[in-house]
């Protein structure tokens, strides 16, 4: 799969574009459980354009024959400015692309498919997405989701926040004002981010071997026990901690991938980060940025479409433990 960064106008919306291409055996299947960043991605397969919300569990992803996607990780606070529903109604569902002004998805589509080099069609679509952002979203990220934005960078970037009145104490925000602007602009609250944010790392570091002692573990990662630990862990992705890292010991699941590993790779835990770089200027952006009320009316001919465990689209995602057929298990997937 290949990785482009957005252009330096659009940096305070997308974190990245993400385009994977997949060939695999005739008859085969490549299936993965999904454990995605919980934040908004827009995909466009087969011309369909899709944005889905955040996940709150995991889900499948499977892979046959052969195609080419296009993905992009939006920052925690674009998916509200897109969406013509309430955030908190979209997590675990999507809506039609369209129905968020994206009409250019057969455009974005051809481009992936047209004649020349690989890297000229991929540019070429991200092109034709961007411009189409630009109009859609003309005066960029508001203030709410610029503080949205960087409070989540600040999660992902800092181990030690474990507990949300940590948080509250560090942006010098409310700990209800911080749970309503995670809730209005994303959908979920603080103290599940902060937990996903551990659970990723737990699969990381299991992943590469480190930390087969899951009460050190556990301690290190902020949990009073190794049972807490065991419970949050087994309740998102199914599996107990010592499962997981006995699947990753026998060589099920491959190796694990880098935090910013996302969609469709077989590892036992593609641990997905948002890799957003903070500021230098966060102290002087935490006291000047207001808080502000969010509110949006549901457009009534929107339909949320939920999704099952089972879904076809991965968009910025981790993967645990990929299962295949007797026949994919020799299936080349090519994610370049």
């Amino acid at each position: 799969m290949t990785r482009f960064e957005p252009s330096d106008a659009l940096r305070e919306l997308v974190v990245h574009y993400w385009l994977p291409t997949w060939q695999i055996p005739a008859g085969a299947t490549h299936e993965q459980r999904i454990l995605s960043y919980p934040g908004c991605n827009l995909a466009i397969e087969d011309g369909v354009g899709t944005l889905y919300g955040p996940l709150t569990r995991l889900s499948l992803k499977r892979l046959s024959g052969s195609g080419r996607a296009f993905g992009v990780l939006l920052r925690p606070g674009t998916g509200a400015l897109l969406c013509n529903i309430p955030l908190p109604e979209l997590v675990d569902g999507s809506i039609p692309a369209l129905d968020c002004g994206l009409d250019r998805a057969g455009a974005i589509h051809q481009a992936l498919f047209a004649e020349g080099t690989t890297g000229h069609r991929q540019r070429r679509a991200i092109e034709i997405f961007e411009d189409w952002l630009v109009e859609r979203l003309p005066e960029g990220m508001d203030d709410e989701g610029l503080l949205l934005n960087r409070i989540c960078a600040d999660i992902e970037s800092t181990p030690g926040i474990g507990r949300v009145a940590q948080l509250s104490e560090r942006w010098q925000i409310g700990e209800r004002a911080l749970q309503r602007l995670v809730h209005a602009r994303m959908g979920v609250s603080p103290k599940w981010l902060l937990q996903r944010r551990r659970l990723q790392e737990a699969a990381a570091l299991m992943g590469r071997g480190t930390g087969p002692n899951l009460a050190r573990l556990a301690h290190a990662l902020g949990y009073a026990d190794q049972a807490h630990f065991t419970r949050d862990f087994a309740g998102v992705t199914g599996m107990s901690p010592g499962e997981y890292i006995r699947q990753v010991q026998a060589g099920s699941a491959g190796s694990c991938a880098a935090p910013r590993s996302r969609y469709a790779v077989p590892v036992a835990l593609k641990v997905s980060s948002q890799a957003v770089t903070r500021r230098s200027d966060s102290s002087r952006d935490r006291s000047s940025t207001r808080v502000m009320t969010f509110q949006r009316r549901p457009n009534a001919s929107t339909k949320v479409a939920k999704r099952s465990p089972e879904t076809k689209s991965a968009g910025c995602s981790t993967a645990v433990a990929p299962r295949s057929s007797a026949r994919a298990k020799t299936a080349s997937t090519s994610c370049t």
